[in-house]
């Protein structure tokens, strides 16, 4: 069973009526309900002083924009997502939320058309700087932060800063393609926004809550215990001499390398030859070279899930992110093939139980968040393919450019971007690893993936 597989099986279940946990609209008296999980994370981290993790990019616009049709999309999606809209307060020592009332958003609109070339890239790259440097206001009920800028009459940018809290990476091709959307049947003179989801967001977070007071994640719960019970925590260390890092003045560093084109093309062969999808290949890649530099047989990791596992989920933007944890066990003996065949299926028994919340899955497995271990939560492995970041709509060339994620909450998240190259982003932070650690990791992956891509049958030892 792949993915696509599990995501029918469960689509099925639901349609049988075996999924006892569907989500259901709130009755329009309940205004209040406690913050998600992930979202408490958020919220706690900021009490720490810590900056607010959140997304920072260009959206490229170029050919004739209406400025005023843009201006009124963007506004139509913040009224139809709740999550965008959504003021957070603490009470009773837990964090609560409610869905403020519609209010237009100004955008701020800077003109530089009248700057030389020169200027013009010196000023947009100061204006988009400047955007990602200042800080969210979070619980002013400031989510995002929108600045369009007018380079010439064909060619406009539109920076965006937007908080975790409110939107997590899957949100971001909703929103591009909710925008775009409405642009299109603004200018095409048809009624703009669609028609209400069945559930919206506030929906889901009531019944996260209501599904945790009543108990209905103790089976989830059971699995989780049973799953880590022999597993043992990552023991990575990084610690070496970190002059230069401290030279740099920043807390994160962040390493980018792009896979060399015939790596990724026998990477493709081999994803269409044995039918394993690119997030495996990874995850196994990536544990065998933790498992390299760790000495360890039994390597524990996290990677985030888009928990959106009901259908209803689909089309909301909103923080629905979770994590789970993967307990992989290296056996040299065996061919790289047949390690990938037993990360799949590890893969999919952990995929059956994604909406377990994290803080749960924790309370799972002392042995591997005990306070001597180094927690999942701080080693992170992340798969994106890279979807919808361009668009052609009314005589418009759309691109989305990444500026950066913005998440720091972990000592290092090892991400993979799979666009029309694929990407790899170690981001850390340097009073745990030296950025010569990090390197040697990001080189160590390279030759594995060079190694067992080029030839599959070979045993891992």
């Amino acid at each position: 069973m792949n993915l696509a597989q599990l995501k029918a099986k469960i689509a099925a279940r639901k349609r049988e009526g075996k999924d006892e946990k569907n989500i259901s609209r709130q009755p329009s008296g309940i205004t209040e309900s406690r913050a998600t999980p992930n979202q408490a994370q958020i919220l706690n981290e900021m009490r720490r002083n810590e900056r607010p993790s959140f997304y920072h990019f260009i959206v490229h616009f170029e050919g004739l924009l209406n400025e005023r049709e843009l201006i009124r999309a963007v506004n139509k999606v913040i009224e139809n997502q709740l999550a965008l809209r959504t003021l957070f307060f603490k009470k009773e020592n837990d964090w609560f939320l409610r869905i403020e009332p519609f209010s237009e958003t100004e955008i701020k609109m800077t003109d530089l058309t009248e700057l030389g070339e020169a200027e013009k890239d010196r000023a947009t790259s100061r204006l988009a700087v400047e955007l990602g440097a200042k800080t969210l206001n979070i619980l002013n009920g400031e989510l995002f932060r929108l600045h369009l800028i007018r380079l010439s009459e064909t060619y406009h940018q539109l920076v965006v800063a937007i908080s975790h809290i409110c939107c997590d990476f899957a949100s971001l091709g909703i929103l591009n393609r909710e925008v775009i959307t409405n642009y299109f049947q603004a200018t095409s003179n048809l009624p703009i926004g669609k028609k209400g989801a069945s559930v919206n967001y506030f929906d889901y977070c009531k019944w996260l809550e209501e599904s945790r007071e009543k108990g209905k994640w103790d089976e989830k719960k059971k699995f989780w215990l049973k799953y880590l019970e022999n597993a043992e925590p990552l023991r990575f260390d990084g610690k070496v001499d970190r002059e230069t890092d401290k030279k740099s003045g920043k807390d994160v560093e962040n390493i980018f390398t792009v896979i060399p084109s015939e790596i990724k093309e026998k990477l493709e062969i081999l994803t269409a030859k044995y039918s394993f999808s690119p997030m495996v290949i990874h995850l196994a890649v990536f544990a065998l070279t933790l498992s390299g530099i760790a000495g360890q047989k039994s390597i524990t990791i996290s990677t985030p899930t888009s928990g959106r596992d009901k259908s209803e989920l689909e089309n909301l933007i909103g923080c629905f992110a979770n994590l789970l944890i993967f307990n992989v066990e290296i056996e040299e003996e065996i061919k790289f093939i047949e390690f990938l065949e037993k990360v799949r299926a590890n893969i999919l028994k952990c995929f059956e139980h994604q909406d377990t919340p994290y803080e749960l899955i924790e309370e799972s497995a002392p042995g591997v968040f005990g306070k001597s271990a180094v927690s999942p939560a701080n080693t992170i492995f992340s798969y994106n393919e890279v979807k919808q970041s361009r668009f052609d709509v009314t005589g418009l060339h759309i691109r989305l450019e990444m500026l950066d994620t913005h998440q720091t909450e972990s000592d290092l998240m090892f991400i993979i971007y799979s666009d029309s190259e694929i990407l790899i982003s170690a981001k850390y932070k340097n009073s745990v690893y030296s950025t010569e650690k990090i390197r040697e990791l990001q080189e160590k992956y390279l030759d594995k993936l060079k190694h067992f891509t080029f030839d599959p049958e070979a045993r891992i030892g």
